[in-house]
């Protein structure tokens, strides 16, 4: 009886998941992905952000595949085949993409691990554009969030 109790408490307190907790490696991406993903924006104005407004929804295919221990990724029907750095990338760090001085953009992605066939994708990207004045004149954010699911 002490047994079978045990192995409710530790049911309940860990979950039956296999998600790995939910740690995304290069060896798990590898492979042909389908993702949905809702996309909502919000604007500057009169110098604060709107409320994220309506989702878009958006539909793509992504693959990834392991080549002399460096993770790639391509999208859709591309034929070049990009270096990921998932370390870096998808651990929820923020990352500045592009800052020329007038134009800067930062992005954070976070990928958590659903299943074996499925992970989370939540992004936030933050873009900024300044007149000759160097006063922020443009504010955009965009949060994406969706639903990989292996195909292949």
């Amino acid at each position: 009886m002490k047994k079978i109790l045990l192995s409710l408490v530790c049911l309940l307190l860990f979950g039956c998941s296999d998600d790995n907790d939910g740690k995304v490696t290069n060896e798990f991406l590898v492979g042909k992905w389908q993702c949905k993903l809702q996309t909502f924006s919000a604007r500057d104005h009169n110098g604060k952000l709107s409320d994220y407004g309506e989702s878009e929804d958006i539909l793509y295919v992504k693959e990834y595949k392991i080549d002399e221990g460096k993770l790639y990724s391509k999208k859709d029907s591309s034929k070049d085949w990009v270096e990921m750095d998932i370390v870096n990338r998808y651990k929820g760090k923020t990352d500045v993409i592009h800052d020329d001085g007038f134009r800067s953009a930062k992005i954070t992605t976070l990928m958590t691990k659903k299943t074996d066939n499925q992970y989370f994708l939540n992004e936030e990207l933050f873009l900024m554009e300044k007149n000759v004045d160097n006063k922020n004149e443009c504010v955009y954010k965009i949060k994406v969030k969706g639903l990989c699911t292996r195909i292949k």
